[in-house]
């Protein structure tokens, strides 16, 4: 059975990631972007650049924008540029979500905690625990999601973020939706509603109008959904948001089958599944002519229920099909991204043993260095020595000479002295 509520999750990340919905001339927009940021220097504007290209793709049939998406992050990083790490670090986490490469999405909304804990920044942090809760909530860690996003509505409301916050609501909302806790997430898509109807969003107001109706219809209250089914219907209606209208009035026509009202159903879902052909939703055209099938089949019209049946099932080989190819190309790109990670890992064991050599060098030369200095203050204290003994000697041996002419001179005086003792001792006798 067709659930229209899964939709409205996807539907915000088209929002978030600037989804180009109807885009005409992409091919051209793309060449003419790529051309601008060739001939850009490395600053902000060429970041935004980025920003454009990757909304320029068409990301229901590729995975371009992904490698976009990193380039912006990368130069953001050079660049330090806080709007744009924010920017880069949320686009490759939802880019690699909507892809349902979780793995990839989780290593990114881990960096970009890191990133925002380091720099202090408030507002990326509320951001990567509210990304952090979605992913959580797809891997079945139900109480983990639950802790991250009761952490960012934390934060985005101390930050005074009424749209963020909203938004957590939501998540949280849906958690508890992916859950089975349908009052629980009744209670939560009520509140968001206050919060966006504060911020005038009315495209939010219609999404959770929608979550609720769909809460609803699981809990078998046909009345209630139904009720806001048509509240979440006039609000697209009145901002003509075309997606929104087309989803609507399939979750309609669900309502009314579920209320056996069999005539308004195939009208709504008959709408919807033309609007769904205008806008290329190719699952929701499935869906559509299942559920016709099955209301055919109910009315005991067979052929047509046949009729439907076999659309349904050419559309689902189709699809079967693009999604063998797709995950073909998402396999393609793992191992390039891979590869391209154990090359950038390769040159960075390479920089790191070239930075390791070049320490030890230094190291070497240091200890040369101070070994040669040394070495000549050892031999300039010598010279000094040398200098000081040969002075010192020279003092003596200038002493010494000295002292011997005195005892010369002293000596001489005695021998003079000698023959007038004498004679004075020749004349006494």
């Amino acid at each position: 059975m067709f659930s229209s509520f899964k939709y409205v999750l996807f539907f915000c990340l088209l929002i978030l990631l600037d989804y180009p919905l109807n885009s005409q001339d992409i091919e051209r927009k793309k060449n003419e972007l790529y051309k601008k940021i060739n001939n850009s220097i490395d600053d902000t504007n060429k970041v935004n650049l980025y920003f454009k290209l990757a909304s320029s793709i068409n990301k229901y049939q590729s995975i371009e924008h992904i490698e976009v998406y990193k380039k912006a992050l990368d130069l953001s990083t050079k660049l330090e540029f806080k709007l744009g790490l924010r920017k880069s670090y949320s686009s490759l986490i939802l880019a690699f979500y909507s892809k349902e490469m979780y793995d990839y999405a989780l290593t990114y909304c881990l960096q970009y905690k890191d990133y925002a804990s380091s720099k202090l920044d408030a507002a990326a942090l509320a951001q990567a625990n509210h990304l952090m809760g979605i992913l959580q909530s797809k891997q079945g860690n139900f109480k983990e999601s639950l802790k991250y996003h009761q952490t960012s509505n934390e934060e985005f409301r101390s930050l005074g973020d009424t749209f963020s916050f909203a938004r957590g609501l939501v998540s949280i909302a849906i958690t508890y939706y992916d859950n089975k806790y349908y009052d629980s997430s009744i209670v939560f898509f009520k509140k968001s509603i206050n919060l966006f109807d504060s911020v005038k969003n009315v495209s939010e107001i219609a999404n959770s109008l929608l979550g609720i109706s769909e809460s609803y219809l699981k809990l078998n209250n046909h009345q209630a959904s139904l009720a806001y089914a048509t509240k979440a219907y006039k609000a697209y209606l009145k901002i003509k948001l075309d997606h929104g209208i087309c989803i609507t009035e399939l979750a309609l026509g669900q309502v009314y089958h579920a209320k056996q009202q069999m005539d308004s159903s195939l009208f709504l879902i008959t709408s919807s599944l033309s609007l769904a052909r205008k806008l290329n939703l190719i699952s929701v055209q499935k869906e559509a002519y299942y559920l016709k099938s099955k209301i055919y089949s109910e009315l005991k019209k067979y052929d047509s229920a046949y009729y439907y049946s076999e659309i349904n099932r050419t559309i689902s080989d189709s699809l079967a099909v693009k999604q063998s190819n797709y995950m073909m190309d998402n396999s393609l790109f793992k191992f390039n991204l891979l590869k391209k990670e154990n090359e950038i890992s390769i040159q960075n064991s390479l920089i790191t043993e070239r930075n390791r050599q070049n320490k030890l060098l230094l190291i070497g030369l240091v200890i040369i260095s101070i070994t040669l200095s040394i070495a000549v203050w050892a031999f300039i204290q010598k010279n000094k020595s040398a200098k000081k003994i040969a002075a010192q000697k020279k003092e003596i041996e200038e002493k010494q000479k000295e002292i011997i002419d005195s005892i010369n001179y002293a000596k001489r005086i005695q021998q003079s002295l000698l023959p007038t003792i004498k004679y004075i001792a020749k004349k006494i006798k």
